[in-house]
């Protein structure tokens, strides 16, 4: 891994964050976070939005499946903003 250390991402004040690190996929730093949200569960990868501003939404999926973090069958969302880019997969509902 790099030893570059990214600066802590955005978190929204109802989400927990119940694991979280710092890691290198296909050459880039993101988060990885696993994080719930009332009853929902998920995992995030939260790239700094100028190293991912080039790449397409698919792209960026793959770096949640071939390292294995994602489910083959997950559904996903991808947040872009201006500093920070966020690829959500993994949701489950903890009540089903």
């Amino acid at each position: 891994m790099s030893n570059i250390t990214l600066p802590r991402p955005p978190n929204d004040p109802e989400t927990l964050v119940i694991f979280e690190a710092q890691v290198e996929i296909a050459d880039l730093q993101a988060w990885h976070q696993v994080w719930r949200w009332g009853t929902y569960q998920a995992h995030s990868l939260i790239f700094p939005a100028a190293s991912v501003k080039d790449l397409s939404d698919e792209t960026l999926k793959s770096t949640a499946l071939e390292p294995g973090l994602a489910h083959a069958d997950t559904r996903f969302t991808f947040k872009r903003g201006d500093e920070w880019v966020f690829v959500n997969f993994n949701l489950i509902d903890l009540d089903d």
